[in-house]
């Protein structure tokens, strides 16, 4: 399994964060005294769903109600910071030490439910389905190469 979540129903009073990170960059698995068997993919995923939402409430657009900048802004610091705190055979961030490969990262599906609107942000080869009274409807288009 390379995938890690988030369901915070109160990150502030008006707004909720769901997500999915898929981890890829292969199946390695790393044994440390202080952590158990990981899989390096799965490291990028790991350090999103820890820190995405402490990054997105920090964000300028958060703090002005644009929840689509904040979202763009949330992402492209994860990036940032994945490559900036990777050390070594870890990302290490406020004393986390989380497992990763140079060439690990992540997909990530995110739902953003703010006052009385839903956002999704897709990044990648997964997708969001709401399901309202038995009927499936898109929330997000498929990522692909070509788009």
């Amino acid at each position: 399994m390379e995938e890690e979540d988030i369901t915070m129903l109160d990150v502030t009073p008006d707004c909720s964060i769901f997500g999915v990170f898929d981890g890829h960059g292969g199946f390695y698995l790393y044994c440390d005294k202080n952590i158990d068997l990981y899989n390096i993919g799965r490291g990028a995923a790991l350090f999103c769903s820890k820190f995405f939402p402490e990054f997105f409430v920090k964000t300028k657009y958060f703090k002005e109600g644009d929840i689509e900048g904040a979202i763009r802004q949330t992402c492209s610091l994860m990036d940032q910071e994945m490559k900036e705190n990777a050390h070594d055979d870890f990302f290490t961030k406020n004393n986390v030490r989380i497992p990763r490969k140079v060439s690990s990262g992540c997909t990530a599906n995110i739902i953003i439910l703010y006052q009385n609107y839903i956002y999704c942000a897709n990044i990648g080869d997964s997708r969001s389905v709401l399901n309202h009274n038995g009927s499936a409807f898109a929330l997000s288009n498929d990522h692909k190469p070509s788009n």
